[in-house]
């Protein structure tokens, strides 16, 4: 913290005579820009690129919500007294202590960081929060006159340093007005206060690098919040490590020496043909859809039956030697200080977003969009809306996952389902699109306005007496993904029987030696009962009582075992192919 000279002002936190802290010289709306230019701490709002839902398209950048200690906004709302609450306090309090500090002062501290993380949520995220607000794109002169305290402008300028951005350059902003509150919650808090806060946040953002000391209060936190004995060993953080890190240099490397990872021309087509079935059952259930306006189903339907898919790193660049030295031309790793390498990393990810808005080949936005920067939540199945195609990593097609060999049912409840809810995101995506366009028409119920209806029909759990929206937008992507992956499978062993070209070049051998690939005690179930075990068999895992509850805020999905609940009592066709269909089911609607 003390080599970190280039904030003004030095730091409250360690000693005065080592940080040389002097109220008079520190800003915060001079801290936030080196903030987000040397580490991409995204403290009070994040900046990244997206795709552009309106013309002319293409990648726009984005001012989202800054992130905060606890692994999720919503638990700001429960009460103090918790024992999650109490727990960051802890882990506060004895972060500070590290820096020599009393306990009195490290618990000062804590409650300082914690009742002032605890205010931004409530004061500004919750604003209006029963009318989520879908983002909207503004010019970056009147982003910097709406919350003049943040430094808005100054970021933007020096994480995309090499673009020109004049005042009426467009920028997505989620939601102005929580941005513009907290905009207004940091204008009228002490400078000493808002120098904690950035202290707090490059401490948190580290603190998986740091010495053993600060480990060692990280393992009682997880203990404390998950009831999670020991960290992951050295060994799997370092490989992990570097696998977040560079991760197109591990998976090109990986296939230019191993060329038998690479997936077979007979895997990529079986696996189009499922992506084709699949695309067939959505248009299907779109063009049946009476809530679905008629220009919006015609529009949707002709964008899914245009989409293409892209399985695993195209042979271009396999076989180009020489790209991985111009992608990661930019990356310098650090080999004194492991430390500096994030510092580094950040460097690297601006520089991919920021070529993200200029001109690109087809080799590297394509290898953009597979691989995003390491900080975006990574899928393995994933659509892009500016090429209009579903890109599937190699990764997910070994380790037994995937095989043409083994029953097309099976198939069906692992691949099948990853596309049918990459395919389903595509679709809110593309209604998105399709709204901004004609002004006219609502999008699709599966983006950030969640219908009270709905969920209440759906009856989803709250534990804590809460569900994130992005765990509720998660589970009715789930449900959708299974009925319509369902769909696909029945309408196929009807065209096999049929003995239809399109489907019995792909899957006829099925029909004469699948049953004998089973073993023996699976060979009692036919198709679809093969799919209904294959697919609950994925949710079936042991979580302890106090990681359950706290999952859905920290990885946007119920636990498991609700999950199975949730599908079981939801998908109908589930229980009649075991005979349990005699439980009542409420159809809910507006839900593909």
């Amino acid at each position: 913290m003390s080599n970190f000279n280039s904030f003004p002002g030095g730091w409250r936190i360690i000693d005065d005579a080592l940080s040389k802290w002097n109220l008079n010289k520190w800003t915060i709306k001079e801290s936030l820009p080196i903030l987000h230019e040397k580490f991409g701490i995204p403290l009070f709002f994040k900046i990244s690129v997206k795709d552009r839902d309106t013309a002319p398209y293409g990648k726009i950048i984005s001012i989202s919500e800054g992130d905060f200690g606890l692994p999720h906004k919503d638990l700001y709302l429960i009460d103090e007294s918790s024992e999650i609450i109490q727990s960051y306090l802890e882990l506060l309090a004895n972060v500070f202590k590290l820096f020599d500090r009393t306990s009195e002062e490290a618990k000062k501290f804590a409650k300082i960081i914690y009742n002032y993380e605890k205010r931004i949520v409530k004061d500004a995220y919750y604003l209006n929060k029963e009318i989520p607000s879908s983002g909207e794109i503004i010019q970056l002169g009147r982003l910097v006159q709406e919350v003049s305290s943040l430094g808005v402008y100054d970021t933007i300028k020096v994480v995309f340093s090499k673009t020109r951005l004049p005042d009426s350059a467009d920028i997505w902003v989620e939601d102005l007005e929580k941005l513009k509150e907290v905009s207004r919650i940091v204008s009228s808090t002490e400078a000493s206060v808002l120098n904690d806060i950035v202290a707090w946040s490059i401490i948190r953002n580290l603190l998986p690098y740091l010495s053993k000391d600060f480990q060692n209060i990280r393992a009682q936190f997880y203990y404390d919040m998950y009831h999670i004995d020991t960290l992951e060993p050295i060994w799997y953080k370092c490989t992990e490590t570097v696998n977040s890190f560079v991760p197109v240099g591990i998976e090109v490397l990986r296939l230019q020496n191993q060329p038998r990872l690479q997936t077979s021309i007979q895997s990529k087509e079986y696996i189009q043909s499922i992506f084709d079935q699949i695309k067939e059952s959505i248009n299907s259930e779109i063009n049946d859809a009476i809530w679905i306006s008629e220009g919006l189903s015609k529009y949707l339907m002709d964008n899914v039956s245009k989409m293409t898919i892209q399985i695993g790193v195209p042979e271009t660049v396999i076989r180009d030697e020489r790209f991985l030295e111009s992608y990661y031309s930019e990356y310098l790793p650090q080999t004194i200080s492991f430390v500096e390498n994030v510092e580094q990393l950040w460097v690297f990810e601006k520089t991919i977003m920021e070529k993200q808005l200029g001109e690109l080949t087809e080799k590297d936005e394509l290898m953009y969009e597979m691989f995003p920067v390491s900080r975006t939540k990574f899928t393995a199945v994933r659509y892009s809306s500016n090429l209009n195609k579903l890109l599937i990593q190699d990764n997910l097609l070994r380790h037994n996952y995937f095989d043409t060999e083994i029953p097309l049912s099976i198939n069906f409840a692992r691949i099948g389902t990853d596309i049918a809810e990459a395919l389903i995101e595509a679709v809110q995506t593309l209604s998105h699109r399709y709204s901004n366009d004609v002004r006219s028409s609502k999008p699709l119920p599966y983006g950030a306005i969640i219908e009270s209806q709905t969920t209440k029909c759906l009856k989803l759990p709250k534990p804590l007496g809460i569900l994130p929206i992005d765990a509720q937008r998660t589970q009715l992507i789930s449900l959708s993904a299974v009925k319509l992956t369902k769909t696909a499978l029945i309408q196929v062993l009807h065209k096999l029987k049929k003995q239809e070209i399109d489907v019995f070049q792909y899957f006829g051998h099925h029909l004469t030696n699948g049953d004998f690939q089973r073993l023996p005690s699976l060979r009692k179930y036919d198709a679809h009962q093969l799919f209904d075990l294959t697919l609950m068999q994925r949710h079936c895992s042991y979580a302890n009582i106090k990681y359950k509850r706290l999952k859905p805020f920290i990885e946007n999905v119920l636990s498991e075992d609700r999950r199975f609940e949730n599908l079981w009592n939801n998908v109908r066709v589930l229980r009649k192919d075991f005979d349990c269909s005699s439980q009542k089911t409420v159809k809910c609607e507006n839900i593909l």
